[in-house]
């Protein structure tokens, strides 16, 4: 049989809610500056592979542009010269 002074009383049962209430939501601030950590982790990766890509895209472009444009060159001098020669 349980003597009275082991009993809980309602300040023990207050403190000891209060206590558990406060040992959670430590754990989950904790839980969630995590997650976040992994998440702006994530995104930074994401965006320098996009960076990285997008550059490497932009060189491609480039690269066909100014061979299309070399082409028109060589096209355009060969008129010129055909006309020259015909005219």
């Amino acid at each position: 049989m349980p003597v009275l002074q082991d009993l809980a009383t309602k300040q023990d049962v207050t403190q000891s809610d209060l206590a558990t209430k406060h040992g959670f939501q430590v754990t989950m601030e904790t839980s969630l500056r995590q997650e976040m950590q992994l998440m702006e982790t994530s995104l930074r990766k994401d965006i320098q592979h996009l960076e990285i890509t997008t550059n490497h895209n932009l060189m491609l472009l480039k690269q066909r542009m100014v061979i299309k444009l070399g082409s028109l060159m060589v096209l355009a001098i060969g008129v010129m010269a055909t006309l020259v020669k015909l005219l």
